[in-house]
């Protein structure tokens, strides 16, 4: 269903983009709270905009039961239509006014693999280091993007040599608002581990960063080596319940000298903020634990993992910047600024190529915005109101499609 989210005294609050429709490419709906806290502000700006959102979930886990999660239930409410991605060659980029590629880590030459259609605009990703043939300059040829919206310079390095226009925003989950009475509460509950050592690291990784010595733990660090720590004042979390709950278990049986409370699956976002909150420092092999650290002016040393190097990278040159996270807000909503002047262009195109009806011969409209005619298309699924919806809405009218 297309509810109508905004009612008409908020019409001006949308920048002129109610109605469009965006297919949002390969968004993250597992549950990891990382991919949440960077994909619920792009989702809510869509909404606050009056935009309809088509998702198409990422191609990552095999399993369709797995590409969905609970823990992402925030996210559902937020997207009008959810498929799994074999349905990309099912769909008409036409019915669509924009196609995004959503947030997280890209690896552009799997997604080229399955897309070849335009991709509009790439909003808040980091692009990974794929084998070493892999052409970007011929996969691009093949998007045509019209805005890349990159968190680190090795991205925006490898999009500005090729001439697209870029913006280094930094990750978008600096937007995050959480939800503040969740958030006290898992600080009540987490004011005994105050002071504590955080460490953050995955099933996939683990055994290469963390090592048990006797009654310390040693950890191997992406820039400053091996760090040796006191056991009995390190809490160990996890911020990925679906990939992290097994390795986790098994890790507490093997060390015994661990008591139980000095290991947290995080379930939710407020969950991890308040532990980040209360410790002292935080370690991490994940990006976003160490961006909540970053927010909350602890102190971060990023973990070696080789796979998503490029993106940790980044959070270390982020931290050792001078700009704030109050400046990273700020470079967040000037990405949401540019990615709304690019959907006002690819409507604004998208128009020209359309005959027109109510405009005069240099293509002004013959009435102001307040006089322009409105239209209302309503029909079922797949009943073909997409097309009529297209027409007047390219047509000069102001239109809502209800399906």
């Amino acid at each position: 269903p297309y509810p109508s989210r905004l009612s008409f005294a908020e019409y001006d609050d949308c920048h002129g983009l109610r109605g469009m429709k965006v297919l949002l490419l390969e968004i993250h709906l597992e549950g990891n709270l990382g991919d949440e806290m960077e994909t619920t502000p792009l989702l809510q700006e869509f909404q606050r905009c009056g935009i309809h959102v088509t998702a198409v979930l990422s191609h990552w886990l095999e399993k369709p039961e797995l590409r969905i999660g609970g823990g992402s239930v925030r996210e559902h409410s937020l997207i009008d239509a959810i498929y799994p991605h074999s349905i990309t060659t099912e769909l008409s980029v036409q019915d669509y006014s924009a196609v995004v590629l959503a947030p997280g880590p890209w690896r552009l030459c799997s997604l080229h693999a399955m897309w070849t259609h335009r991709i509009d605009i790439f909003m808040g990703g980091s692009i990974l280091p794929e084998q070493p043939n892999y052409n970007l300059s011929a996969c691009l040829g093949d998007w045509i993007p019209s805005l890349f919206v990159v968190r680190e310079p090795y991205s925006m390095g490898l999009v500005e040599r090729l001439g697209f226009p870029t913006y280094m925003s930094g990750d978008l989950s600096h937007g995050f608002q959480p939800v503040n009475s969740t958030l006290n509460y898992w600080k009540s509950v987490y004011s005994k581990f105050d002071e504590r050592i955080l460490i953050f690291t995955r099933g996939s990784n683990a055994e290469n960063v963390i090592s048990i010595h006797g009654w310390n733990v040693e950890l191997n660090t992406l820039m400053d080596g091996t760090i040796s720590l006191p056991l009995s004042h390190v809490i160990i979390a996890t911020s990925s319940p679906l990939e992290d709950s097994t390795w986790i278990q098994e890790f507490q049986q093997r060390n015994p000298r661990f008591r139980e409370h000095q290991f947290v699956q995080c379930q939710s976002i407020e969950q991890l903020w308040a532990l980040v909150s209360l410790s002292t420092h935080v370690y991490t092999d994940r990006y976003h634990p160490g961006v909540v650290g970053y927010h909350f002016g602890k102190n971060v040393t990023v973990l070696s993992y080789k796979e998503e190097e490029t993106k940790l990278v980044g959070l270390v040159q982020l931290m050792a910047s001078e700009s704030s996270a109050v400046n990273q807000k700020e470079h967040s909503a000037k990405a949401f600024d540019l990615m709304r002047d690019t959907l006002r262009h690819l409507r604004d195109r998208a128009t020209e190529r359309v005959p027109p009806v109510y405009r005069t011969k240099d293509n002004n409209p013959t009435t102001s915005p307040g006089e322009q005619p409105y239209a209302i298309v309503v029909g079922l699924p797949k009943s073909g109101t997409t097309s009529i919806y297209q027409y007047f809405s390219c047509s000069g009218f102001r239109t809502t499609h209800y399906c």
